[in-house]
């Protein structure tokens, strides 16, 4: 093109480009699905078809052995009239008020407390310390806390004969009042190292400018904690929330290991009569039954997990 001629106006004209790949892409899809279709069969046999299983078998009358005969919703009618059952299901809703406020309070509280050290080694120490209870078997931690409840030589009642307070010693897991309580409180100072892990990612996402902003503005530690920190860790606090309620739900091995259900079912949880039922009682499609009505539960608290709980980079 010469200098002085002039390029033609409008608009340039549209390339078409070969579409190339495709099939390609096609035979990547197939090999993929063929990979995954053994991971998909163990799950199947060995997680879904158990579980269809035991929903079919909660509808008979078997105990585990002999054939069992269709008895409809018998199993579900005596469960929602077994005081048992109703008293476990009670102790599930109490733990769980329990379990949110220990679960979250103080978790939140040290992630504070740690996201507010200027030093990053020294917020990584403390973190670690914290973390490191995690790799204490939970057997381990429930037969400590047997001792620390054992009325006549464990640490608490001796600490209160020591300081004069014998008045207030009990046998804290034989004393019907006392027992879910004690279970409850368990673990004292209630700092859960992967609540800590969740809340302190969730403060290190705050943008920097924002709190440097409220630095600028004279906002005191305790009121940017209240109007700033606590907003914007709402996702974290929502994504525990729902894990401390699957978790209170599905309980076996505390009331199992250090009151087996006692004193008086004063202590029972329905994943712990479900094995009572089932392995005790021989009552195995009640114990069936029980055990779909705990799975309803789980499920149900899952769903409310994916409806409310929005990752923090998903916009409306």
């Amino acid at each position: 093109m010469s200098v002085g001629e002039q390029r033609p106006s409008g608009p340039a004209p549209v390339r078409k480009h070969r579409s190339f790949g495709t099939g390609r892409s096609y035979r990547h899809a197939i090999v993929g699905y063929v990979m995954v279709l053994p991971t998909m069969a163990v799950l199947l046999a060995f997680m879904y078809y158990p579980a269809l299983q035991a929903l079919t078998f909660s509808f008979t009358d078997w105990n585990g052995i002999g054939i069992p005969s269709f008895v409809g919703l018998a199993n579900y009618v005596s469960a929602v009239q077994d005081p048992n059952f109703v008293a476990a299901v009670v102790h599930v809703f109490i733990w769980m008020g329990v379990g949110l406020l220990i679960g979250l309070v103080p978790a939140f509280i040290v992630a504070e407390l740690i996201f507010s050290l200027t030093n990053s080694r020294h917020q990584a120490l403390y973190r670690s310390l914290f973390v490191l209870q995690m790799g204490i078997p939970i057997l381990v931690m429930l037969m400590m806390w047997g001792f620390i409840y054992q009325p006549n030589v464990g640490l608490l009642n001796s600490l209160l004969n020591a300081v004069g307070l014998s008045g207030l010693a009990h046998d804290w897991l034989g004393n019907p009042h006392l027992a879910l309580a004690s279970l409850m409180l368990m673990g004292l100072p209630w700092v859960s190292g992967f609540n800590l892990l969740v809340y302190s990612a969730g403060l290190h996402r705050i943008p920097p400018e924002v709190l440097e902003a409220a630095r600028l503005d004279g906002v005191s530690s305790l009121k940017r904690t209240w109007l700033i920190d606590l907003p914007l860790v709402l996702s974290e606090t929502r994504t525990l929330t729902i894990l401390i309620l699957i978790s209170v739900v599905q309980i076996v091995t505390i009331p199992l290991v250090l009151t087996q259900g006692g004193p008086v079912n004063a202590t029972m949880m329905p994943g712990l009569y479900v094995y009572v039922t089932a392995f005790t009682e021989g009552r195995m499609a009640y114990s069936l039954a029980i055990g779909s009505f705990v799975f309803v539960v789980t499920m149900g608290l899952t769903l409310l997990t994916f409806r409310f709980v929005k990752p923090s980079t998903e916009y409306r």
